[in-house]
């Protein structure tokens, strides 16, 4: 009788990984348990458990792989260095064009780990947003508005509850500018 081929760990992560993808934007962060992420992806528990230590650890793997991906679509905007509204426009755009990393930014949670996804997002996200914004120095205020700014963006795109998302875009834009140089015409 022959023996069933052991499957790549790659293969087993992105099995792993892509089950627990669909369960997070089906239920939400909270809605899902590491023994629903190991039955929807056809791996025992343990066999989660050896690739990924929570659900926040493959929440993290999938948002790092979101992030990666929409970095490389924003690559042609971050060339030169001066602030603009339609280059903060432009990568705004091209990130509310990824339906994963918005999901993911959206996908709800206790205080622990919104406080968790915010460290991500000020660590791995807005260091990219600030480059198109000002060179002056963003409070803790201001930070908390572009995050928020971010996940309501998120959830806004991710509902398809806005009618004219370019307007959207453009208010979302016109707004920091307004907040961060009042005096730039």
């Amino acid at each position: 009788m022959a023996r069933a081929m052991r499957k790549d760990p790659k293969d087993r992560r992105m099995e792993i990984l892509s089950a627990a993808r669909s369960l997070f934007l089906e239920y939400g962060f909270e809605g899902v348990s590491m023994g629903q992420i190991a039955l929807a992806s056809g791996i025992s528990r343990p066999g989660v458990y050896r690739y990924f230590s929570s659900p926040t650890d493959i929440w993290d793997a999938l948002f790092e792989d979101e992030l990666a991906h929409c970095l490389a679509a924003c690559q042609p905007l971050l060339e030169g260095t001066k602030p603009s509204p339609g280059r903060l426009r432009s990568v705004l755009g091209v990130i509310t064009q990824h339906p994963g990393l918005l999901a993911l930014l959206h996908s709800g949670g206790s205080r622990a780990f919104q406080r968790h996804r915010r460290r991500l997002l000020e660590e791995r996200l807005i260091p990219l947003l600030l480059r198109y914004v000002s060179s002056r120095k963003i409070g803790p205020y201001d930070m908390t508005i572009l995050l928020t700014m971010l996940i309501e963006t998120a959830w806004w795109s991710n509902e398809g509850s806005v009618a004219d998302s370019e307007a959207f875009l453009d208010n979302v834009v016109a707004w920091i500018y307004s907040a961060w140089h009042p005096n730039d015409s």
